[in-house]
């Protein structure tokens, strides 16, 4: 009997390599979701950095000497009166920014500090 085990020996020694192995499988496969949704994330980080209205509406801004409060306030506002796409169009156009005030639940002097330093001769 022992004879006849003896060329098994090696087989049976890989199964339990194998089955002693499992554990490292749920792992790589975990790193590498991760690392699927972390590439997911850079680009789409890298792509709003690209995005040309966004980047305009920036240097519009720092140009203006935005704090960053009377920013997410004139992007807002932009949004809602001139849609997606046309957020820099309220640094021009006077219409669009009184047209966003009303209802917006800023403070007063938000609006009037904006107004001095976009629309103000």
């Amino acid at each position: 009997m022992l004879f006849q085990a003896e060329p098994f020996e090696p087989i049976r020694r890989g199964f339990r390599e194998f089955a002693g192995s499992g554990p490292a499988a749920p792992w790589i496969l975990l790193g590498v979701v991760l690392l699927a949704v972390l590439a997911v994330v850079v680009r789409a980080v890298l792509a709003r950095r690209r995005d040309p209205v966004r980047r305009l509406f920036r240097r519009l801004a720092d140009a203006a000497g935005l704090t960053p409060a009377e920013r997410r306030f004139l992007r807002r506002a932009s949004e809602r009166a001139g849609g997606p796409g046309g957020e820099a169009m309220i640094f021009f156009r006077r219409s669009l920014f009184e047209g966003a005030v009303p209802g917006s639940g800023v403070d007063r002097r938000i609006v009037e500090a904006l107004r001095r330093k976009l629309y103000s001769p």
